[in-house]
């Protein structure tokens, strides 16, 4: 008789709307959500402490090595500072560093946060495990508060070129 291992990577990952903010803790592998999400309202005209608070909120008591943060545009995802300026939303955020506010309130390495923009993972998430499932383009629109939308090629997120960097809330109508 063999013995067989599984080792269940978890992420915890946050994903930030323009109206609320959930967290949740998904076994990678299996991509399945491990914990009841946790949705937590936020005011997107409230002062940059109290919406990383709000936010830190919905992950409080999650633990995990690798942390993901889906945020809407305008976001510089590689230093995870918010850009928000003159969109209707989180203005109080435009030029924070939300990397070391979340860190700090969570308790948690800096390293350990990845943020992406909310309608990519929503598309990734669709051609992994929904609507998409496997397609070899798949596009996802996202409305809320803003419209997003997310473009992949084989299960990467792509910028397809046209709209500009792929974001349809650069194009204008009348």
């Amino acid at each position: 008789q063999r013995l067989q291992f599984v080792f269940v990577v978890l992420v915890a990952v946050i994903e930030v709307g323009g109206t609320h903010a959930t967290g949740a803790l998904i076994a990678r592998n299996e991509r399945a959500v491990q914990t009841e999400p946790r949705r937590v309202h936020l005011d997107s005209n409230a002062g940059a402490d109290a919406l990383l608070d709000a936010i830190a909120a919905a992950a409080r008591g999650l633990r995990a090595a690798v942390w993901g943060i889906a945020m809407p545009d305008p976001f510089d995802y590689v230093r995870g500072i918010g850009r928000f300026h003159d969109v209707g939303k989180f203005d109080a955020l435009d030029g924070v560093d939300l990397r070391a506010g979340l860190s700090q309130r969570l308790g948690i390495s800096p390293e350990s946060l990845t943020f992406c923009n909310d309608a990519d993972a929503f598309t990734l998430g669709e051609w992994a495990a929904g609507a998409g499932q496997g397609g070899h383009r798949v596009v996802g629109l996202t409305l809320g508060t803003g419209v997003g939308s997310g473009w992949t090629v084989d299960g990467v997120i792509v910028d397809p070129g046209n709209p500009p960097g792929g974001r349809i809330h650069h194009v204008r109508l009348d």
